[in-house]
Parts: structure tokens; sequence; C-alpha cells
């Protein structure tokens, strides 16, 4: 991306501190402390090959790190449709979910302990 890369309709950012075209779309706070959230943005930046993508972050104020996932803004409805199936399951199958995901990963490397 360089500095002729029009800016989307959607850009909320600062040009004068990043080159990256970043829209937020919306947060959901959780935890009792008001510090965890989850939020999901537009983000169209020079490694993106001038297609934007949908980003989902989180952080949790106890947890090291924020976990990012991007997806291509095409595929993002599906993302959706499956945190909305996530609300139907309990804390226990998500965490069975979870173990699944980590799982089918450590496989591809290899690792089948995970």
């Amino acid at each position: 991306m360089n500095e002729t890369t029009p800016c989307p309709p959607w850009c909320q950012s600062n040009h004068d501190t990043t080159t990256a075209h970043v829209g937020m779309a919306g947060t959901v706070d959780f935890g009792d402390r008001g510090l965890d959230s989850i939020w999901a943005s537009a983000i169209l930046a020079g490694h993106h090959n001038g297609r934007a993508v949908v980003a989902v972050t989180s952080h949790q104020y106890e947890l090291y790190g924020s976990p990012y996932l991007e997806v291509p803004a095409h595929r993002a409805g599906e993302l959706a449709a499956m945190v909305g199936l996530l609300a139907a399951l309990t804390p226990g199958q998500h965490r069975e979910l979870a173990a699944a995901i980590r799982k089918a990963a450590a496989d591809i490397a290899g690792d089948s302990d995970g």
C-alpha cells in the first residue's frame, strides 16, 4: 500500500501515524472488570494485497497476548455464522471445540500431543 491508495469510506485511521486503513465495527465487553473485550474491525494494510480483511481480536486482562484472527471479507459471513452457533453451546462444549481446533493444528504440524 502506498500514499496514493484511496481511503475506504469505513476507514477511521489517523493517517498521520499509520498507512493502514482500519475501521472499528463493534466491541463486546465481558468479564467483571470491564477490561476484557472482543472486537471486530475492517482492515486494509500493505500486506493484504489490496483486499481488505475482517479481523477479530480479543483481550482478556489476566491472559498474555491478544488472540487475533483475520479472514478475507468474503468469508466473514461464515465466521459470523459459526460465532452465532456458539451461542447455543455450553461452556464445556466450547472447551471441547477449542481442544479439537488445537488438535487439528497439532496434527498438521505433526505434533499429535498438542
